[in-house]
C-alpha cells in the first residue's frame, strides 16, 4: 500500500483483504458495522454469522460440513470455521449469479 506522502507499506494478506472488503462495503452502500466475535461460537451465533437457522446449521454439522467441539452438553465452533463457511457460501452465491448472468447471455 502506497501513502500520500509516497511512502511504501507491506501489509499481511489478511489486513490488505480487510481493508479491501472495507473500502467496497462503504463504497457499495455507504454502510459499515463491525462486531467483535469470541474464539468460540455457540451454535446459536454461529447461524446467525452464516446466515442460515440454527436447525439448518445443526444439518450442517451433522453432514460435517463444520467442524465443533463439545464442552459438557453445549456444541461449539471456532469463529475461524465459522467465518471460512461464511466467505465460502458467499463465494459460490456470486458464483451462482455470474453463471446465471451468462445463461441470460446466451438468449441475447
Amino acid at each position: 500500500m502506497t501513502l500520500e506522502d509516497g511512502t511504501e507499506v507491506l501489509l499481511q494478506k489478511n489486513l490488505a483483504r480487510f481493508i479491501v472488503n472495507v473500502v467496497e462495503s462503504i463504497a457499495a452502500d455507504g454502510t459499515l458495522t463491525t462486531t467483535s466475535l469470541p474464539e468460540e461460537l455457540s451454535t446459536t451465533v454461529a447461524a446467525q454469522v452464516i446466515g442460515v437457522s440454527r436447525p439448518t446449521l445443526m444439518k450442517m454439522i451433522a453432514r460435517k460440513e463444520l467442524p465443533t467441539k463439545k464442552v459438557g452438553s453445549h456444541t461449539r465452533l471456532m469463529r475461524s470455521d465459522v467465518l471460512e463457511l461464511r466467505a465460502h457460501r458467499q463465494g459460490a452465491r456470486v458464483q451462482a449469479v455470474e453463471d446465471l448472468r451468462r445463461a441470460g447471455d446466451a438468449f441475447d
